[in-house]
């Protein structure tokens, strides 16, 4: 890699250190040097690396269960200590004790809304999704566990702006849990953003066929960008479509695909009877993320369908050819359509969906691109250089002995000449 010969830099500098300096400078100095180039082009080159081939996806998920907990104090049992002069030494040097004191507090806890998901995440919700969606699974809460308060007449901290603002926290306070009961109709999915490796998207993928589109490209056919995900764990699984029923027939196909088939469905919909909007919006996508099953629909203004484009890494080669099959089969996506299209995507993900491991593209290298190469060659050339100047003035001399020490030596053999 290009980005190795900065220690070229290093050499250099310890050649003329070596050379030019000879006097000044010890054995193992130069190799400082090499040592810090080498580090730092080694480091870099990894640092740049992963920056260049992590990328974001999202995940889906159900809600299996919703949690309130109560506002409660505690009593915080500690011990301190601190220094305090206490005296004076023989040489009049003032003397410090250590001094340990009682420093028990009390700490006030705020109530707290969260939920655990089928892919066994803890996320933290508002009390008004708690709300709803209890209600919405239609069970009774329980108790799963029990605070005892050390101040049971003290208000309940943190709480403003909820149900328990200006309340007293009582002797004990709760956490509730209420559980969803399976029922896919009930379900409450959520999303949410992590982070993996993909060499393909960060190297040269025009070897998987892929090419890089024009910014005019993109705006002259209306290619969609990666929506970003909002704080209500909801984001559009519908481009193209503001209809909120839509949308959450989609968004419960994520929750429910996504910890066990680990599979994210997106639909793009083109107003365009071109069917190559398709292929160009897989190329912009470059073919998406490793989960992703991307169906692109070619519909006019009465909602027509025209065409159909699938595409994702999925090796379920069947399944795209199905999902091609059964959209341009229909007339029109309305309510029902929609519904009855949500349906065939959950049963038939289940049933075929397979998710290709990116591990195998681990062998792709990935160039970094040119001002992170200038940045590490600038480092290591001002790194270099200061750690020569060191070299010349620190007090280590060729033999040995420190410069102070030979010029002691220098001076005495002087001075012994004139006797």
């Amino acid at each position: 890699m290009i980005v190795y010969g900065s220690i070229l830099i290093a050499v250099i500098f310890s050649i003329i250190l070596w050379f030019k300096f000879k006097q000044q400078v010890v054995w193992w100095e130069p190799l400082i040097i090499i040592g810090v180039a080498v580090g730092l082009s080694f480091g870099s080159k990894a640092l740049i690396e992963h920056s260049q081939v992590t990328f974001t996806e999202l995940w889906g998920s159900e809600v299996v269960s919703v949690y309130e907990s109560e506002p409660w104090n505690e009593w915080v049992t500690q011990t301190c200590s601190r220094e305090y002069a206490c005296g004076s030494d023989s040489d009049g040097n003032t003397t410090y004790c250590t001094e340990y004191y009682d420093c028990s507090y009390q700490d006030d806890h705020g109530p707290r809304w969260y939920c655990v998901t089928t892919s066994g995440e803890d996320l933290s919700i508002t009390e008004a999704q708690y709300d709803k969606w209890m209600a919405q699974f239609g069970a009774a809460k329980t108790i799963t566990k029990t605070r005892s308060n050390h101040a049971s007449r003290d208000r309940c901290s943190y709480s403003s702006g909820s149900k328990f603002a200006g309340k007293k926290v009582g002797s004990k306070s709760y956490i509730y849990r209420t559980d969803w009961n399976g029922d896919y109709t009930t379900s409450v999915p959520v999303t949410t953003e992590h982070t993996y490796e993909n060499r393909i998207k960060a190297s040269d993928y025009s070897v998987f066929n892929y090419i890089e589109l024009s910014e005019e490209e993109v705006a002259s056919n209306n290619l969609y960008e990666y929506p970003e995900l909002n704080s209500n764990f909801y984001p559009k699984s519908i481009l193209g479509s503001d209809n909120n029923y839509y949308q959450k027939l989609i968004h419960k196909v994520n929750g429910h695909t996504g910890p066990d088939a680990q599979c994210r469905v997106w639909i793009l919909l083109h107003d365009t009877d071109d069917s190559e909007v398709g292929y160009l919006q897989e190329n912009y996508w470059v073919g998406g993320n490793k989960n992703e099953l991307v169906i692109n629909i070619g519909v006019d203004s009465m909602s027509q369908v025209n065409w159909c484009h699938v595409f994702s890494w999925s090796n379920s080669a069947g399944l795209k050819d199905e999902i091609v099959k059964y959209v341009e089969s229909l007339d029109q996506m309305n309510d029902t359509v929609w519904a009855d299209f949500s349906i065939f995507l959950k049963d038939n993900i289940d049933k075929d969906w397979e998710r290709l491991e990116f591990t195998q593209f681990s062998y792709l290298s990935v160039d970094p691109p040119l001002w992170s190469i200038i940045l590490v060659y600038v480092l290591t050339l001002l790194v270099s250089g200061a750690i020569s100047i060191w070299v010349v003035r620190n007090e280590f001399e060729h033999r040995g002995e420190s410069k102070s020490s030979h010029s002691y030596n220098r001076n005495n053999r002087n001075r012994f000449r004139r006797y």
